[in-house]
């Protein structure tokens, strides 16, 4: 059963719990396989606590489910993303979408996982000011949680599961122009100007080149490649490179060529970011970063290199990827396209112009 009781503030006169006129917080106390627990019901109205401690006893503590509180199933949840190995800074960024519920659920006086409903979701998502397509990111995060504690047997039904992405356009894909390449190249030096050539001749994303290390630079009968798996999809990637463009990197002193190795991953990104959008200005070049890995699968595609060899090159995991992000590019549906337009001349009877 549940009990509640003010937790006076030290410039409360009011010493007993269960004094109720003052203003101080009101918390929950409970046990649970005679394990005591306390928690802050984030209300100051005895009434409405009053109307909570109900809901939470015959939706929490009432039901089959063990109950859980919403911190303590995010914790859990973001332990078991660090047991499952995923990256420090994908647990960092779960961190921060999981304060903005913590937040909103303490504003609203929500502490147990059985009280968030579809209803409660849906007003959370109101409280987003974000892109359509990190809205769908942060939607589908909390479908992956609320999946996890209904298979953790803490909730009976996932209130996310009823919640539907946003409608999300697709932006085309906008490589750099041959004579943007040129003037970024101009006015890149050092280590930065061959960090953009790599970026150009692999189409590595700017984590992967930045803390490449020179055993990943491997050289046989016909040349330089690169070899390495990618941090963010896991796959497997080798592309050559051109030998002065190895040989220059191998070359730089430090030990890697553009990371120490002893800051963090996106530190060392961030502040190679922040060099070329430097660089960008000087060229007046308006773009980002990842137009380099837009130019190299262009190019490729450009050339006559099928959308598999593309995909395989930038270390896609699914071919499906690379059709939708650079099917406009690829000469071979073009060519399908317009030899598909001339026939219905024929067949209509439209005379071709020349």
């Amino acid at each position: 059963m549940l009990v509640l009781f003010r937790r006076h503030t030290k410039a409360c006169p009011h010493r007993s719990r269960s004094y109720r006129k003052c203003s101080c917080s009101i918390w929950l106390d409970w046990r649970v396989n005679h394990k005591r627990i306390r928690r802050p019901l984030n209300l100051r109205d005895w009434g409405l606590a009053q109307q909570r401690a109900r809901q939470i006893e015959s939706e929490g503590l009432g039901a089959t489910v063990v109950p859980q509180t919403i911190d303590q199933a995010v914790e859990k949840y973001l332990q078991d993303c660090q047991d499952r190995d995923l990256r420090p800074s994908t647990t960092k960024k779960y961190r921060s979408h999981f304060k903005r519920l913590h937040e909103y659920s303490a504003e609203h006086g929500y502490v147990f996982l059985s009280q968030i409903t579809a209803d409660v979701l849906r007003s959370f998502r109101q409280t987003w000011n974000l892109s359509p397509r990190t809205s769908q990111k942060r939607l589908e995060l909390l479908k992956t949680f609320f999946r996890f504690c209904l298979d953790s047997d803490w909730i009976t039904a996932s209130p996310a599961k009823a919640l539907k992405p946003p409608k999300i356009s697709m932006s085309p894909v906008v490589p750099f122009t041959e004579d943007e390449i040129t003037k970024i190249l101009a006015n890149c030096k050092g280590r930065l100007l061959l960090l953009a050539r790599l970026l150009l001749s692999t189409g590595l994303r700017i984590g992967d080149a930045t803390t490449l290390t020179r055993d990943k630079i491997q050289k046989d009968a016909s040349g330089y490649s690169v070899h390495l798996r990618t941090a963010k999809s896991g796959t497997t990637v080798q592309c050559p490179i051109p030998n002065d463009l190895a040989e220059a990197i191998i070359a730089l002193p430090g030990p890697n060529p553009f990371w120490s190795g002893t800051s963090k991953p996106e530190t060392v990104s961030g502040d190679y970011r922040l060099q070329f959008s430097k660089a960008f200005k000087r060229a007046h070049v308006v773009g980002h970063i990842h137009q380099f890995r837009h130019s190299f699968a262009t190019r490729l595609l450009l050339t006559g290199a099928s959308v598999e060899t593309v995909s395989a090159l930038l270390g896609h995991q699914n071919i499906t990827v690379t059709q939708h992000s650079y099917a406009a590019w690829t000469v071979a549906r073009q060519q399908r396209l317009a030899d598909a337009v001339r026939k219905s001349w024929h067949a209509s009877g439209t005379p071709e112009t020349r």
